[in-house]
């Protein structure tokens, strides 16, 4: 599978918009939005694709995350010195969760580079608790996006949104699994697109 496809099929989920399924229009254009009510039959019809993402790993350092460092560096300052016990915790692994979903119903998964760019194992659960070992097939780390495969078939993936502009005051919806809590729903409002971070090379 083509990663450009799925990297753009990640920004179109991510910004998945309760507006209508029609040509692409300015946004000043578009008819108005269906209310947020809509939102639930969204969710309903979504939550299947979504899985958590089980990690194995060598102990970071406390308080550290690598990839948060890399990304804000300029908010937060330049990173650590290096910890003289690191060594030490590479020895003692970690298990951590994730959140990501299904892209392709031949068990194509997307989740954050962040969460399994250094793990020594990654496992994908599935909405029905079913559980498979999964291949790391690639991550970009500046987007932090990464590519996971799971050998299994049928499945049910995620819609991908109409290719229309995302715009300020668009209701979007955020469905995870954060710290094992299967299907959480979080809503709210596009506050600006493109949003640029600073330090962030121009990535919204």
């Amino acid at each position: 599978m083509n990663f450009r496809f799925l990297l753009t099929a990640a920004v179109s989920v991510l910004a998945l918009a309760l507006a209508p399924v029609s040509a692409a229009q300015p946004c000043e254009q578009r008819a108005p939005a269906r209310p947020p009510s809509g939102l639930a039959s969204v969710v309903a019809r979504n939550q299947a694709s979504v899985v958590t993402v089980l990690v194995l790993r060598a102990q970071r350092a406390p308080g550290l995350d690598p990839e948060g460092a890399l990304y804000f560096q300029s908010l937060s300052g330049p990173a650590s010195a290096p910890d003289p016990q690191a060594a030490a915790r590479a020895s003692t692994p970690e298990r951590s969760f994730g959140s990501g979903f299904i892209v392709s119903a031949d068990g194509h998964v997307l989740t954050s580079a962040h969460a399994v760019h250094d793990a020594t194992g990654v496992w994908v659960e599935l909405a029905d608790g079913r559980r498979y070992p999964a291949d790391v097939i690639g991550f970009d780390r500046r987007i932090d996006v990464a590519v996971l495969k799971i050998a299994v078939a049928g499945l049910a993936a995620v819609e991908v949104a109409p290719d229309e502009p995302v715009c300020a005051g668009d209701v979007v919806a955020a469905i995870g699994s954060p710290f094992g809590f299967d299907n959480t729903v979080s809503a709210g409002v596009v506050s600006m697109y493109p949003r640029l971070l600073p330090g962030g090379n121009g990535v919204p």
